[in-house]
């Protein structure tokens, strides 16, 4: 299957640095109970510590493991680990709650709940971090900081399942170094937290200011499957934002992915501005975010934002994409240079959504996109492609809108902008640095009193903003673009999920049968080599072929290109040639070694790959390759090497091309099966778009166990050169993040041409309960390219496995491609 990747960023972590397993003895473990005494040994659960305070007097080494009873409170001291205490990302020191429940750290105001300070090598687990009050606390939940001089690099810091509240900030990862120099973290988890009630700011990075797109503190953070709801923001802080949700910053290379964020801000008091934002990335380089939610998100009267998503000043090379936003006061999707702020450039936003934003519509700001650039600094290259804004008069403001300020190259292509009671598409006072191209517009009650603001003109149609200045919605003189009904589901009752899970579960917002918006868009890679990414915010594989629909709902279907005329080199009466191309399963072209089989469509077509059913696909493994012509006398190979069938099917199995080919004719010419020398096919279809079955992206990967650098992510990279590796037994694993529905998998093996891997694919729902898909093990077919296993029948599983139990040479597994197929 060919597709573009979007995953810039392998995971940082394997399976088990996350979860603290590691291949070194702990030093010492050491319990902490509120029934205990700081005198005793500590090192056993009956003669457990009493205090935090006396963990803090110990120097704990690589590998010590500080366990406090769980359901237990403590009082006395937040916990504090320092250079002193000497953890390494290979042997981090680890604290945990031991027991039932989680213990609580609830120190004395003024005192952080966990400091690490200029260390590094900690993981901290399983704990509850109470500040007592928002309104009085003055303190964060969890501090990693460190001021060492040098451009000091501390690895290793993860944060794993604790709770945060009632502090000024949540969790905090900082840095600003003795010298002015760049000292900071690397490899830095927080995963799956919950931070409410706090203050000023929820989860946040912050590094030395301004840093650049080559020069940062930090590096390598990822903040994943985190809550953060009622942070308040402070109202005496007039100078500065407070309020928000999740913000890196002072970051090369930061992750934010399936990320929730709601009902915070609401009480900040910075007049200029400033206001909160559920999730952004600012002063950083190379941040995605991913799959994340954030609603209801407050400001208050006359303080800005109050949004969903930012990129602000300073953000290099940011993406935002699979995105929802809905019922916030400020605008769904910000772009924002502050004052003197380092420069924006280079930020992407793709199928993201936004409902009913822009709430508080006294504050002038978009419902969708809202762009704003102060004094002296710059905003250019920014991409807005394949996005959705929903937006009503009443509730919300302009779909996009620019504030002030001047900047350039805003492009917009392929999105669906839809407003109610007379709101406007568009509000552009400055024209020049915006490009629109391929989107589709709709008033749903037919009111087009708002339409196109452009410039001092409001246009009231698409036809008569064409010809404004700059001419709007076309491309090389040809008018692109739509004002259509789309054909969308839920568009006004929308969507309001209140978890991640019920966001990746949603149908609503999804193109309707006879949709206008259907390949109505502009092929980004085509027209403007713009990598548009390789699934849409459904997780339906984008094609590389052909238009895209507009807007954030891709349906590849299969385009089946129907020939003129067949031929072929021979046949076996009365498998006959047109038999392989009247659909008919029951019936088939056979021949001999060496044979083929030939389609003339009569003219020139572009061709994406071929669908074949074969006979006996079940038990025989087919050796093929596919030509083409445009004259039917010289061919051309489609690969460079000979394709295998999976054997493993009776079904239809799809061979997508590397690239699309524009040809007349189109032959299969085949080398005999496993069985014997013959080829015989039931179906031959030639694709004009590729198939409805699609490839699952994994939202996180996990192994058993592997051979470095062949690493788990490696099988899901997109990248033949890559591979993950282990020994017999082993197992590689992907988190698809919700249930899917699943019907095979497409594997590459290594050296896969010479040798066949024996192994079985199994299904979850739990993580906990596993099902074997097969009732007896698989094995491959001696191919160098993709095979494809088709279950027997469709299996839904949230977790799939593989199970590998090597191969014929040795009992070594590796997989080059483990992709998981199935119907959206």
């Amino acid at each position: 299957m060919k597709f573009k990747s979007t995953m810039k960023t392998k995971l940082l972590f394997s399976f088990f640095s996350i979860f603290g397993i590691t291949a070194c003895t702990h030093a010492a473990t050491y319990f902490v109970s509120p029934q205990g005494n700081d005198s005793n040994s500590g090192t056993s659960v009956s003669s457990p510590w009493q205090t935090v305070g006396r963990v803090n007097q110990q120097a704990l080494e690589p590998g010590d493991v500080v366990r406090f009873q769980g359901g237990a409170v403590f009082t006395d001291a937040g916990i504090y680990i320092d250079h002193w205490d000497a953890g390494n990302a290979g042997n981090p020191v680890i604290v945990e709650s031991y027991g039932t429940g989680r213990a609580h750290i609830k120190p004395p105001s003024g005192q952080h709940g966990l400091f690490i300070y200029n260390t590094a090598g900690v993981l901290v687990r399983n704990l509850i971090f109470d500040g007592g009050s928002l309104l009085t606390n003055t303190q964060v939940g969890i501090f990693a900081y460190t001021d060492l001089p040098s451009d000091t690099m501390l690895e290793g810091i993860t944060v794993v399942n604790c709770e945060v509240s009632d502090f000024y900030y949540g969790i905090v990862v900082g840095a600003w170094a003795s010298d002015s120099s760049f000292s900071g973290f690397k490899d830095v988890l927080i995963d799956s937290c919950l931070v409410h009630t706090c203050r000023r700011d929820g989860i946040m990075t912050y590094g030395f200011y301004p840093g650049s797109q080559t020069q940062q503190s930090h590096e390598n953070i990822i903040i994943r499957d985190c809550e953060v709801y009622g942070v308040t923001g402070d109202p005496t802080l007039t100078d500065n934002h407070s309020g928000s949700g999740i913000i890196i910053s002072g970051v090369i290379g930061g992750l934010i992915e399936r990320c929730y964020a709601h009902h915070n801000g609401g009480n900040a008091g910075n007049p200029s501005g400033g206001g909160p934002v559920g999730i952004w990335t600012w002063n950083s380089d190379s941040v995605t975010i991913q799959y994340c939610l954030v609603h209801d998100q407050k400001t208050t009267p006359g303080v800005k934002d109050g949004g969903g998503f930012d990129i602000d000043g300073g953000s290099t090379n940011a993406l935002i994409q699979y995105c929802y936003s809905y019922n916030n006061e400020g605008p769904g999707y910000l772009v924002a240079g502050f004052n003197n702020a380092p420069p924006i450039n280079n930020g992407t936003f793709r199928y993201n959504i936004s409902w009913r934003d822009g709430r508080r519509t006294g504050n002038n700001m978009a419902s969708g996109f809202h762009f704003w650039r102060g004094s002296g600094t710059t905003l250019q290259n920014i991409l807005v492609h394949n996005n959705l804004v929903y937006t009503e008069s009443s509730t919300g403001g302009a779909a996009v809108r620019h504030q002030s300020g001047a900047m350039s190259n805003i492009r917009l292509h392929n999105n669906l902008f839809v407003v109610k009671g007379g709101e406007r598409f568009i509000h552009i006072p400055g024209t020049s640095a915006y490009t629109f191209q391929g989107n589709a517009y709709w008033a749903i009650d037919n009111n087009w009193n708002g339409g196109w603001r452009w410039g001092s003109i409001t246009y009231n149609s698409l036809d008569s903003w064409r010809l404004a200045s700059g001419n709007p919605e076309t491309l090389s003189a040809t008018n692109v673009g739509l004002q259509v009904d789309p054909m969308i589901s839920g568009l006004e009752q929308g969507a309001q999920p209140t978890s991640i899970a019920e966001m990746l579960a949603m149908d609503t917002f999804q193109l309707l049968e006879g949709s206008p918006m259907k390949a109505a868009g502009i092929n980004l890679y085509e027209e403007f080599g713009v990598d548009p990414g390789h699934e849409d915010f459904f997780g339906n594989i984008l094609s590389a072929v052909g238009a895209p629909n507009i807007g954030v709902h891709e349906t590849a279907v299969h385009g089946v290109l129907t020939p003129d005329s067949v031929f072929a080199s021979g046949y076996q009466s009365p498998n006959y040639p047109e038999n392989a191309f009247d659909q008919d399963p029951d019936t088939r072209w056979a021949s001999g070694y060496g044979s083929w089989l030939a389609a003339d469509f009569g003219s020139a077509q572009t061709m994406a790959g071929v669908e074949l059913a074969f006979f006996n696909g079940a038990s025989r493994s087919y050796e093929f390759q596919i030509e083409f012509s445009n004259d039917g006398n010289n061919w051309t190979p489609v690969w460079g090497t000979h394709r295998f069938s999976s054997g493993q099917t009776a079904g239809p199995e799809i061979f997508d091309f590397s690239d699309p080919i524009t040809a007349r004719y189109i032959r299969y010419v085949g080398f005999g099966n496993s069985s014997n020398g013959w080829n015989s096919l039931h179906i031959f279809n030639t694709l004009s778009t590729l198939g409805e079955t699609v490839i699952f992206a994994p939202f996180s990967v996990s192994a058993s166990s592997f051979q470095s650098p062949n690493d788990p992510e490696n099988a899901f990279d997109h990248d033949l050169n890559t591979r993950w590796a282990a020994g017999n037994g082993s197992w590689l694993e992907a988190d698809l993040g919700t249930s899917r529905t699943l019907t095979e998998v497409e594997l590459v093996f290594y050296l896969g041409g010479s040798r066949s891997y024996e192994f079985r694919i199994e299904t979850s729902t739990d993580r906990t309960n596993w099902s074997s898909v097969w009732s007896s093990h698989r094995f491959s077919g001696q191919s160098a390219g993709p095979e494809t296993f088709t279950f027997p029948d469709p299996v839904t599983a949230r977790y799939v496995r593989y199970v590998g139990f090597g191969n014929s040479i040795n009992g070594w597994n590796s997989l080059h491609v483990f992709h998981i197929l199935g119907t959206p």
